[in-house]
């Protein structure tokens, strides 16, 4: 259903590519859910205006994550008086890197290039939809969902859309973790949660197995700590480093000339060089 709108409404040949070949690994999760028929757009009452309104939304935010995995703080944009967003902003980037998009709850128009604040792409979204003259047409594939299965795709999307790659979102803005993450960007970087916990032991409340992949968090002066993370957590289930991991993490800070700091076996903490 999802790449279904999408090939409807991708105009870029090499993202139209990527749908022919079902590559999104969001799409494929999306694509698992069952479709059968639900309320609809059309309903009057207010279950049916807040299932359209819900419709809307799980293909504003697919639209966007499909194109770029880093986009997350995502807000509505809704009008006073409005019973419902007319779109949302989002932040992407990292550090000084950090700008803003936007897209339309209405017709899925999503602005051409990011802006430096966010004031500037809810400006842009209200004007976009005030224009807004047709729906979006992934709305006759969302309907075609129960609103339990609606509200379930809406759940998933908005906890992918609030996480950050190989960062928390809280340290988005940290200069020293934007210039790591760009150092290593040839690797995995986790989907990581608001006040993600690399030490919870499995079954506690603030453990989150779905993270996997490279984390940078800010360390005490100007430091940053690298950890290679499985399931949730920094070691193994038997406690032990990631070490060819670490291994490698530390050459890399090396090679780019990176001072690491000695004695580290589970995280690797290093020092940007003094530009």
């Amino acid at each position: 259903m999802a790449l279904t709108y999408r090939d409807a409404a991708e105009t870029d040949a090499t993202a139209r590519n990527t749908i022919a070949a079902a590559h999104s690994p969001a799409g494929r999760d999306l694509a698992g859910l069952a479709t059968r028929r639900g309320t609809g757009a059309d309903d009057p009452t207010p279950e049916g205006r807040e299932e359209a309104a819900l419709q809307k939304e799980a293909c504003a935010l697919f639209a966007v994550l499909f194109q770029d995995g880093r986009a997350h703080a995502f807000q509505r944009v809704q009008p006073f008086g409005a019973e419902h967003p007319v779109g949302w902003t989002y932040r992407t980037g990292y550090g000084a890197n950090v700008r803003y998009g936007w897209i339309t709850a209405h017709t899925g128009k999503r602005g051409a290039t990011t802006v430096e604040h966010r004031w500037q792409a809810e400006e842009a979204a209200a004007g976009a939809a005030v224009l807004a003259g047709t729906a979006v047409p992934s709305q006759e594939h969302c309907a075609a969902m129960t609103s339990a299965e609606l509200r379930e795709l809406v759940d998933r999307l908005r906890d992918r859309a609030s996480r950050t790659l190989g960062v928390d979102p809280r340290h988005v803005l940290d200069q020293d973790v934007a210039a790591a993450l760009q150092l290593l960007a040839a690797w995995h970087f986790a989907e990581v949660p608001r006040g993600f916990n690399p030490a919870a032991k499995e079954g506690c409340a603030d453990h989150a197995p779905s993270v996997t992949g490279l984390v940078v968090v800010p360390a005490a002066n100007g430091h940053v700590t690298a950890l290679w993370v499985e399931n949730g957590r920094y070691v193994t289930p038997a406690g032990d480093p990631f070490r060819a991991q670490c291994r490698a993490l530390r050459e890399e800070f090396e090679n780019a000339g990176w001072k690491v700091v000695p004695g580290t076996v589970r995280v690797v903490t290093a020092h940007r060089p003094t530009p």
